[in-house]
Order: C-alpha cells, then structure tokens, then sequence
C-alpha cells in the first residue's frame, strides 16, 4: 500500500518543487501546509524554501533519478530570476548526476553508485574499519560548508581519501574550502591509523581550473594552526557534471 501511495505522490511533491504540471495528481497527495496546487489545480507551488529543501530529501531517498530528470532541469527557466531556487536546482540536479554517472576529474575518479544521506556530523558518520567507499550527502539543508563528500577507505593498505564537495552558480560564496579544512584536525583524529589525501572539489559555472594548494599554517605567540592540509583544488563546471544542466543553465542566462 505504501509503496503504491508513494508512486503518486513523487510526481505530485515533483510538480511542487518545481512548480511544474500536477493536473492528474490526486488532491489527498497534498500536504497543504508546505505543498499545494494552484487555483485551477494545475501547477503546484510550495511555501518556502525550507519545504522545497525537505522535499527534495524525499524525493533523493525514493527516486533520486527525478533530480536530473527533464521536469526538473525545465524548472530553472520557470525560476530564472529567482537565484536561490536556481542554485538549489543546480545543486541537487549535480548530486543526482554524479550519484548516477560516477566523477573523473583531475586524479579523482570513482564509478557510480547510490549516495548515502546522512543527519548530524558527518565526521561521526564516517566508518574507520574496513573497506568502504561512500558518497555522503546531508538530509540537513543548511548543512556546514559542502554539498557532499565522497569517501575511499581501504583497510588492508590503510589509506583513506577525503574529497568535500562545494556546488554553487552564485557571484558570492562562502569560503567553504577554508571553513572544511578547519575542522581537519578532527578528521585525522576519526581517521587515525590511516594515511590520510584529499582533494576539494568545486563544481561552477563557468570555470575550470587546477592546482596543489600546499599545507598552511598560522603561527601565533602561543602555537602554530594548521590552516589546510596539502591537497587539490579542482575547479569544474556544472557541464562537465552534466551537459544536459550546463546547457539549461546557459540558456535561461540568455534570457531577457
């Protein structure tokens, strides 16, 4: 029954989140507080961005196909004017490709398969025995710094790789790299034992770049802080994660 109700629903939420058609959806499927069809009960709307983050959480967990799918990425020209909803769409569209398509770029390189979603302190969930390779992504929208980290552990040789992920089509941004990297003293404590590279990922729009950021520290009176560890920056565009969105995004960018 569950299951059943469900494949309603995902198209129903869908239609919501990107204010796309919900004509053939049943008028129960409606959570009216944060989700709702229009006055002709055509296209659906959503309250804030808040609910449109929560329901992308659903929709990732059950069908996360749907986040790079053709409703969606036809959304952004519905939205061209509104830059949040833009860069939510950007980003949850790249973290479904990459989850489907796998990453190659630079040294970085792992195949495809599903992402792990996970609430509270990634740094707690990351597992420290054992072979294990995960995509993590945050159930939690406002998430510290990245998007997402894709994790490489290997037991027998004892190495781990750490790639944090930052997704963003906006002018002015947080320096999530810096604000990561602070915490790295905590990584490397979690991952103790284990001979630890990493590599931080930026996914943009129009730019592409790559260089090895050397280990920095600060030094005050009293001890030296480690600033960021060796590692590098690789700066990709949303088309190189997928031509299909790098196309959508550089058309409604045309748009008067």
């Amino acid at each position: 029954m569950f299951i059943s109700a469900l494949r309603f629903y995902l198209p129903t939420l869908l239609g919501c989140l990107t204010d796309s058609d919900i004509s053939s959806s049943d008028p129960e499927c409606f959570d009216y507080r944060y989700f709702y069809p229009d006055r002709t009960f055509s296209f659906g709307n959503c309250t804030c961005g808040l609910a449109r983050q929560a329901g992308a959480v659903v929709i990732r967990t059950e069908s996360p196909g749907l986040l790079v799918g053709n409703v969606w990425l036809q959304a952004l020209r519905a939205f061209k004017d509104n830059p949040s909803v833009i860069g939510f769409l950007v980003e949850q569209a790249c973290l479904s490709a990459i989850s489907r398509t796998g990453f190659s770029h630079g040294s970085i390189n792992w195949e495809s398969f599903p992402a792990t979603l996970f609430q509270g302190d990634l740094i707690q969930a990351i597992p420290t025995t054992g072979d294990s390779e995960k995509f993590f992504i945050p159930k939690d929208p406002f998430f510290r710094d990245i998007d997402a980290l894709y994790l490489k552990l290997d037991d027998q040789n004892k190495t781990a790789l750490v790639v944090p992920i930052q997704i963003t089509v906006s002018k002015d941004h947080a320096d999530s790299e810096a604000r990561f990297y602070s915490r790295w003293t905590q990584w490397l404590a979690h991952l103790a034992g284990f001979q630890v590279t990493t590599a931080f990922v930026w996914i943009v729009e129009n730019h592409h770049s790559w260089k090895v950021i050397q280990e920095e520290f600060r030094t005050t009176r009293n001890r030296s802080t480690r600033c960021h560890p060796t590692h590098e920056q690789i700066v990709i565009t949303v088309a190189e994660i997928s031509r299909t969105l790098g196309q959508q995004l550089a058309s409604i960018r045309k748009l008067p």
